[in-house]
């Protein structure tokens, strides 16, 4: 889906609120049309812009779920999965669903930020003890009548007596430290972001399979099972690419007529209690309804499993690589100037 420069990009607050809007109207079963008209002239700013581009965009006879994705700048996917699957079962709660979501990772995100600003502050004052004041001071300490002058105060003088090189190195180590930090966060905690997204796919098969008739009739099976697969395919959007492709071969084999765990391939680490409501589902011999429960009782649990991982990550790992950091440069001052001093003040005396 490609979008031109003057396209607005909301942000998730926004986004949600177009959302709460968007299932508004399919609560009340107004066409999507005339409602983002009235909003357009209710609403100021980006929302106001975006709701006056999503209009045009529908008078154009553009599908409603690619012209509201194509506002929504990096959570394109889920939110045409969310119109999708609106189309599909008429039920506006997919669309509360995401606005959650929305609200629920931009809190994600600055409590991440919140946890970043301490590390990121001790790194910047131990940069700037190592290649702001020990320059300054070996050069004071050298210039003195005791005219102190051991070896590790070379580089440091060398610093001093270039200062603007001293700075680019310092903003160089701080930008390398600081990207290690920002980089190792985000790949590490890419754990408690696969959990997430698994909590997030087993709520969305439940708000599809949620108020299904249970199919018993002969040769409902195949039918059951195709609906099924456009189900998988939904949620799996939400999660993005990487998740779609790992849902691939389940969405196959169920519009092949899969019904038993093995022929069904779930993706690897795929909990047992979720294959199994899966293989229910294709059989399609017991009531949704008591099998969405399941599904939304799984989705809790892997919700709150990701909350810990994630807490146990963000609080701590970036807090104890800026005392690394902090500790070794304090313990290269120590050897390389302390020591030193130390030894030479005891030689005066």
């Amino acid at each position: 889906m490609s979008a031109d420069a003057t396209t607005p990009r909301l942000n998730e607050e926004s986004l949600s609120r177009l959302l709460d809007e968007v299932a508004a109207m399919a609560a009340s079963h107004r066409p999507l049309v005339h409602g983002f008209l009235d909003l357009q002239h209710q609403s100021l700013r980006s929302l106001g812009r975006a709701a006056t581009q999503i209009q045009t965009e529908l008078e154009k006879g553009r599908p409603d779920s690619e012209a509201v994705a194509e506002v929504a700048a990096q959570y394109q996917a889920p939110v045409q999965a969310a119109m999708e699957v609106l189309h599909r079962t008429g039920s506006p709660r997919v669309i509360q669903e995401t606005a959650r979501l929305l609200r629920r990772t931009a809190v994600e995100r600055q409590k991440a930020r919140e946890a970043l600003l301490g590390p990121l502050v001790h790194i910047l004052f131990a940069v700037a003890l190592l290649f702001g004041l020990m320059p300054w001071l070996s050069k004071s300490l050298s210039e003195t009548e005791f005219g102190f002058d051991a070896d590790s105060f070379h580089f440091f003088r060398f610093l001093a007596d270039h200062s603007g090189l001293s700075i680019t190195c310092g903003i160089l180590v701080f930008v390398c430290l600081a990207g290690l930090l920002i980089a190792g966060t985000t790949r590490f905690g890419d754990g408690s972001q696969r959990t997430r997204h698994r909590a997030l796919f087993c709520r969305w098969l439940a708000l599809q399979v949620d108020g299904q008739t249970s199919r018993q009739a002969e040769g409902a099976a195949t039918q059951s099972n195709i609906e099924l697969s456009q189900i998988i395919a939904s949620a799996s959007a939400v999660g993005g690419k990487p998740d779609q492709s790992e849902w691939r071969a389940t969405v196959d084999a169920l519009q092949a007529g899969a019904i038993s765990r093995e022929a069904i391939r779930c993706p690897t680490g795929t909990p047992a209690e979720l294959e199994n409501c899966l293989v229910r589902l294709a059989r399609g011999t017991e009531a949704p309804d008591a099998i969405a429960r399941e599904l939304r009782d799984i989705a809790s649990l892997e919700s709150m499993k990701a909350s810990r991982q994630s807490s146990r990550w963000i609080q701590w790992a970036p807090r104890l690589f800026s005392y690394a950091v902090m500790l070794l440069f304090i313990a290269y001052i120590v050897v390389s100037v302390i020591y030193p001093l130390s030894k030479s003040y005891a030689e005066l005396s």
